[in-house]
Protein backbone atom coordinates (compact mmCIF):
# COMPACT_ATOMS: atom_id res chain seq x y z
CA UNK A 1 0.00 0.00 0.00
CA UNK A 2 1.46 3.37 -1.05
CA UNK A 3 1.49 6.15 1.50
CA UNK A 4 0.48 9.66 0.62
CA UNK A 5 2.86 12.51 1.28
CA UNK A 6 1.60 13.21 4.80
CA UNK A 7 0.12 9.87 5.84
CA UNK A 8 -3.18 8.03 6.16
CA UNK A 9 -5.64 9.74 8.47
CA UNK A 10 -8.80 8.21 9.95
CA UNK A 11 -11.31 10.86 11.06
CA UNK A 12 -14.28 9.93 13.28
CA UNK A 13 -17.08 12.34 14.19
CA UNK A 14 -20.84 11.86 14.42
CA UNK A 15 -21.39 15.43 13.11
CA UNK A 16 -21.45 14.81 9.36
CA UNK A 17 -20.86 18.44 8.32
CA UNK A 18 -17.76 18.78 10.50
CA UNK A 19 -16.52 15.36 9.39
CA UNK A 20 -16.89 16.24 5.70
CA UNK A 21 -15.15 19.59 6.18
CA UNK A 22 -12.23 18.01 8.02
CA UNK A 23 -11.79 15.32 5.35
CA UNK A 24 -11.82 17.87 2.53
CA UNK A 25 -9.50 20.40 4.18
CA UNK A 26 -6.95 17.86 5.40
CA UNK A 27 -6.95 16.13 2.02
CA UNK A 28 -6.02 19.44 0.39
CA UNK A 29 -2.95 19.78 2.59
CA UNK A 30 -1.69 16.30 1.73
CA UNK A 31 -3.33 13.73 3.98
CA UNK A 32 -5.11 10.64 2.69
CA UNK A 33 -8.32 10.99 4.70
CA UNK A 34 -11.17 8.57 5.36
CA UNK A 35 -14.16 9.65 7.44
CA UNK A 36 -16.47 7.63 9.69
CA UNK A 37 -19.53 8.67 11.68
CA UNK A 38 -19.20 5.93 14.30
CA UNK A 39 -16.48 4.16 16.22
CA UNK A 40 -17.87 0.79 15.18
CA UNK A 41 -17.41 1.57 11.47
CA UNK A 42 -13.94 2.96 12.13
CA UNK A 43 -12.80 -0.21 13.91
CA UNK A 44 -14.18 -2.35 11.10
CA UNK A 45 -12.13 -0.33 8.58
CA UNK A 46 -9.04 -0.59 10.79
CA UNK A 47 -9.22 -4.37 10.52
CA UNK A 48 -9.15 -4.13 6.72
CA UNK A 49 -6.47 -1.49 6.13
CA UNK A 50 -3.69 0.43 7.84
CA UNK A 51 -3.87 3.99 9.11
CA UNK A 52 -1.19 6.22 10.56
CA UNK A 53 -3.32 8.64 12.60
CA UNK A 54 -6.71 8.60 14.31
CA UNK A 55 -8.48 11.94 14.76
CA UNK A 56 -11.68 11.37 16.73
CA UNK A 57 -14.32 13.41 18.48
CA UNK A 58 -14.54 12.72 22.20
CA UNK A 59 -18.31 12.83 22.72
CA UNK A 60 -20.14 10.41 20.40
CA UNK A 61 -23.14 8.09 20.89
CA UNK A 62 -22.67 4.31 21.26
CA UNK A 63 -18.87 4.51 21.48
CA UNK A 64 -17.05 7.64 22.67
CA UNK A 65 -13.58 8.70 21.60
CA UNK A 66 -11.81 7.13 24.58
CA UNK A 67 -13.39 3.70 24.01
CA UNK A 68 -12.59 3.97 20.30
CA UNK A 69 -8.98 4.94 20.98
CA UNK A 70 -8.49 2.11 23.44
CA UNK A 71 -9.88 -0.48 21.01
CA UNK A 72 -7.94 0.96 18.07
CA UNK A 73 -4.61 0.89 19.93
CA UNK A 74 -5.18 -2.75 20.84
CA UNK A 75 -5.59 -3.51 17.13
CA UNK A 76 -2.68 -1.33 16.00
CA UNK A 77 -0.18 -0.15 18.66
CA UNK A 78 1.58 2.03 16.04
CA UNK A 79 -1.54 4.14 15.50
CA UNK A 80 -1.29 7.65 16.93
CA UNK A 81 -4.54 9.06 18.31
CA UNK A 82 -5.71 12.66 18.70
CA UNK A 83 -8.89 13.64 20.55
CA UNK A 84 -11.20 16.53 19.48
CA UNK A 85 -12.98 18.03 22.45
CA UNK A 86 -14.91 21.08 23.63
CA UNK A 87 -13.95 23.36 26.51
CA UNK A 88 -16.32 21.63 28.93
CA UNK A 89 -14.73 18.21 28.50
CA UNK A 90 -11.02 19.01 28.86
CA UNK A 91 -10.80 16.86 32.00
CA UNK A 92 -12.09 13.88 30.03
CA UNK A 93 -9.61 14.64 27.24
CA UNK A 94 -6.78 14.51 29.78
CA UNK A 95 -8.05 11.08 30.76
CA UNK A 96 -7.79 10.13 27.09
CA UNK A 97 -4.09 11.07 27.19
CA UNK A 98 -3.65 8.55 29.99
CA UNK A 99 -5.33 5.90 27.82
CA UNK A 100 -2.82 6.55 25.04
CA UNK A 101 -3.91 9.64 23.09
CA UNK A 102 -1.01 11.63 21.69
CA UNK A 103 -2.75 15.00 22.15
CA UNK A 104 -6.11 16.74 22.06
CA UNK A 105 -7.41 19.78 20.17
CA UNK A 106 -10.12 22.15 21.41
CA UNK A 107 -13.18 23.19 19.46
CA UNK A 108 -13.30 25.57 17.74
CA UNK A 109 -9.79 24.99 16.38
CA UNK A 110 -7.64 26.73 13.80
CA UNK A 111 -6.41 24.74 10.80
CA UNK A 112 -2.81 25.84 11.42
CA UNK A 113 -2.90 24.57 15.00
CA UNK A 114 -4.50 21.27 13.95
CA UNK A 115 -1.96 20.82 11.15
CA UNK A 116 0.94 21.34 13.58
CA UNK A 117 -0.52 18.73 15.92
CA UNK A 118 -0.98 16.26 13.07
CA UNK A 119 2.58 16.89 11.86
CA UNK A 120 3.97 16.09 15.30
CA UNK A 121 1.75 13.02 15.47
CA UNK A 122 3.08 11.79 12.11
CA UNK A 123 6.65 12.18 13.33
CA UNK A 124 5.80 10.07 16.36
CA UNK A 125 4.22 7.41 14.13
CA UNK A 126 7.30 7.29 11.90
CA UNK A 127 9.50 7.04 14.98
CA UNK A 128 7.42 4.14 16.28
CA UNK A 129 7.78 2.34 12.96
CA UNK A 130 11.52 2.99 12.82
CA UNK A 131 12.03 1.73 16.38
CA UNK A 132 9.95 -1.35 15.63
CA UNK A 133 12.03 -2.11 12.52
CA UNK A 134 15.24 -1.53 14.47
CA UNK A 135 14.06 -3.74 17.31
CA UNK A 136 12.90 -6.42 14.88
CA UNK A 137 16.27 -6.45 13.13
CA UNK A 138 18.15 -6.52 16.43
CA UNK A 139 15.97 -9.28 17.91
CA UNK A 140 16.52 -11.44 14.81
CA UNK A 141 20.29 -11.24 15.17
CA UNK A 142 22.14 -14.30 16.42
CA UNK A 143 24.81 -11.94 17.75
CA UNK A 144 24.51 -10.50 21.23
CA UNK A 145 23.43 -6.84 21.13
CA UNK A 146 23.30 -4.47 24.08
CA UNK A 147 23.50 -0.82 25.08
CA UNK A 148 24.94 0.32 28.38
CA UNK A 149 26.20 3.22 30.47
CA UNK A 150 29.66 3.58 32.03
CA UNK A 151 30.20 0.82 34.54
CA UNK A 152 28.33 -1.63 32.33
CA UNK A 153 24.81 -0.62 33.44
CA UNK A 154 22.60 -2.24 30.78
CA UNK A 155 19.88 -0.14 29.12
CA UNK A 156 19.00 -2.58 26.31
CA UNK A 157 19.62 -6.26 25.53
CA UNK A 158 18.31 -8.36 22.65
CA UNK A 159 16.84 -11.85 22.96
CA UNK A 160 20.13 -13.52 22.03
CA UNK A 161 21.83 -11.76 24.96
CA UNK A 162 19.11 -13.00 27.32
CA UNK A 163 19.41 -16.58 26.06
CA UNK A 164 23.21 -16.58 26.39
CA UNK A 165 23.15 -15.63 30.07
CA UNK A 166 19.93 -17.50 30.85
CA UNK A 167 18.23 -14.36 32.16
CA UNK A 168 14.97 -12.52 31.49
CA UNK A 169 15.27 -9.01 30.05
CA UNK A 170 13.90 -7.41 33.22
CA UNK A 171 16.58 -9.23 35.25
CA UNK A 172 19.33 -7.68 33.12
CA UNK A 173 18.21 -4.10 32.49
CA UNK A 174 19.43 -1.67 35.12
CA UNK A 175 22.19 -4.05 36.23
CA UNK A 176 25.85 -4.16 35.24
CA UNK A 177 27.23 -6.83 32.94
CA UNK A 178 30.44 -6.74 34.98
CA UNK A 179 28.96 -9.41 37.26
CA UNK A 180 29.31 -11.84 34.33
CA UNK A 181 33.05 -11.14 34.09
CA UNK A 182 35.54 -12.87 36.44
CA UNK A 183 36.76 -10.50 39.16
CA UNK A 184 40.38 -10.81 38.09
CA UNK A 185 39.47 -9.55 34.60
CA UNK A 186 37.56 -6.41 35.68
CA UNK A 187 40.55 -4.10 35.53
CA UNK A 188 41.51 -4.92 31.94
CA UNK A 189 37.88 -4.62 30.78
CA UNK A 190 37.51 -1.22 32.47
CA UNK A 191 40.81 -0.10 30.96
CA UNK A 192 39.51 -0.97 27.49
CA UNK A 193 36.61 1.49 27.78
CA UNK A 194 38.90 4.28 29.01
CA UNK A 195 40.43 4.51 25.52
CA UNK A 196 37.09 4.90 23.67
CA UNK A 197 36.33 8.58 22.96
CA UNK A 198 35.08 10.95 20.25
CA UNK A 199 38.31 10.59 18.28
CA UNK A 200 38.29 6.80 18.65
CA UNK A 201 34.62 5.85 19.15
CA UNK A 202 34.88 2.17 18.12
CA UNK A 203 37.06 -0.58 19.57
CA UNK A 204 37.15 -4.38 19.57
CA UNK A 205 37.77 -6.38 22.69
CA UNK A 206 37.94 -10.02 23.80
CA UNK A 207 37.37 -11.09 27.39
CA UNK A 208 36.25 -14.00 29.52
CA UNK A 209 32.70 -14.33 30.87
CA UNK A 210 30.88 -16.59 33.28
CA UNK A 211 28.11 -18.37 31.36
CA UNK A 212 24.68 -19.25 32.76
CA UNK A 213 25.95 -22.72 33.80
CA UNK A 214 29.00 -21.32 35.58
CA UNK A 215 31.53 -22.23 32.89
CA UNK A 216 34.23 -19.76 31.84
CA UNK A 217 33.70 -18.76 28.21
CA UNK A 218 35.14 -16.16 25.83
CA UNK A 219 33.35 -13.34 24.02
CA UNK A 220 34.43 -10.88 21.35
CA UNK A 221 32.77 -7.44 21.31
CA UNK A 222 32.71 -4.41 19.02
CA UNK A 223 31.98 -1.46 21.31
CA UNK A 224 30.85 1.92 19.98
CA UNK A 225 30.43 5.11 21.97
CA UNK A 226 27.33 7.15 21.04
CA UNK A 227 27.50 10.96 21.27
CA UNK A 228 24.84 13.64 20.75
CA UNK A 229 25.22 16.48 18.24
CA UNK A 230 27.00 18.56 20.89
CA UNK A 231 29.59 15.85 21.48
CA UNK A 232 28.21 14.75 24.83
CA UNK A 233 28.48 11.06 25.57
CA UNK A 234 25.13 9.23 25.66
CA UNK A 235 25.90 5.51 26.00
CA UNK A 236 27.77 2.56 24.53
CA UNK A 237 26.32 0.24 21.91
CA UNK A 238 27.89 -3.17 21.46
CA UNK A 239 27.62 -6.27 19.27
CA UNK A 240 29.26 -9.46 20.48
CA UNK A 241 29.56 -13.18 19.91
CA UNK A 242 30.87 -16.24 21.70
CA UNK A 243 34.39 -17.23 20.63
CA UNK A 244 35.00 -19.97 23.19
CA UNK A 245 35.39 -22.70 20.58
CA UNK A 246 37.84 -20.57 18.61
CA UNK A 247 39.82 -19.83 21.77
CA UNK A 248 39.93 -23.51 22.76
CA UNK A 249 41.00 -24.46 19.26
CA UNK A 250 43.67 -21.80 19.35
CA UNK A 251 44.90 -23.09 22.71
CA UNK A 252 45.04 -26.65 21.36
CA UNK A 253 46.99 -25.45 18.32
CA UNK A 254 49.39 -23.52 20.57
CA UNK A 255 50.04 -26.62 22.69
CA UNK A 256 50.51 -28.71 19.56
CA UNK A 257 53.01 -26.20 18.18
CA UNK A 258 54.91 -26.26 21.49
CA UNK A 259 55.02 -30.07 21.40
CA UNK A 260 56.24 -30.10 17.81
CA UNK A 261 58.89 -27.48 18.60
CA UNK A 262 60.13 -29.60 21.53
CA UNK A 263 60.15 -32.70 19.33
CA UNK A 264 62.02 -30.80 16.65
CA UNK A 265 64.56 -29.52 19.16
CA UNK A 266 65.03 -33.06 20.46
CA UNK A 267 65.41 -34.40 16.93
CA UNK A 268 67.92 -31.72 16.01
CA UNK A 269 69.81 -32.33 19.23
CA UNK A 270 69.80 -36.07 18.58
CA UNK A 271 70.98 -35.53 15.01
CA UNK A 272 73.85 -33.39 16.25
CA UNK A 273 74.79 -36.06 18.74
CA UNK A 274 74.65 -38.70 16.01
CA UNK A 275 76.98 -36.61 13.87
CA UNK A 276 79.36 -36.21 16.81
CA UNK A 277 79.33 -39.97 17.42
CA UNK A 278 79.90 -40.67 13.74
CA UNK A 279 82.83 -38.22 13.66
CA UNK A 280 84.21 -39.81 16.79
CA UNK A 281 83.90 -43.31 15.26
CA UNK A 282 85.65 -42.17 12.07
CA UNK A 283 88.38 -40.64 14.16
CA UNK A 284 88.80 -43.88 16.11
CA UNK A 285 88.97 -45.84 12.83
CA UNK A 286 91.77 -43.60 11.63
CA UNK A 287 93.65 -44.12 14.90
CA UNK A 288 93.05 -47.86 14.67
CA UNK A 289 94.41 -47.95 11.10
CA UNK A 290 97.56 -46.12 12.18
CA UNK A 291 97.98 -48.49 15.08
CA UNK A 292 97.80 -51.55 12.79
CA UNK A 293 100.40 -50.03 10.43
CA UNK A 294 102.73 -49.37 13.33
CA UNK A 295 102.42 -52.97 14.51
CA UNK A 296 103.15 -54.30 11.03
Amino acid sequence: MIKSKSGRLMIVDDEIDLLTSLCDILSEIGYETVGFTSGKDALKALKERDFDLLLTDLMMPEMDGIALLRAALEMDPHLVGIIITGQGTIHTAVEAIKVGAFDYVLKPFRLKSLDMTLTRAMRLHQLKESEEKYRSIVEDQTELVCRFLPGGLLTFVNEAYCRYFGKKREELLGNSFMKFIPDEDHEQVERHFMFINRENPVANHEHRVISHNGEICWQQWTNRAIFDKHGNFIEFQAVGCDITERKLMGEELRKRVEELEKFYDMAVSRELKMKEMKNEIESLKVELSKYKKDEG
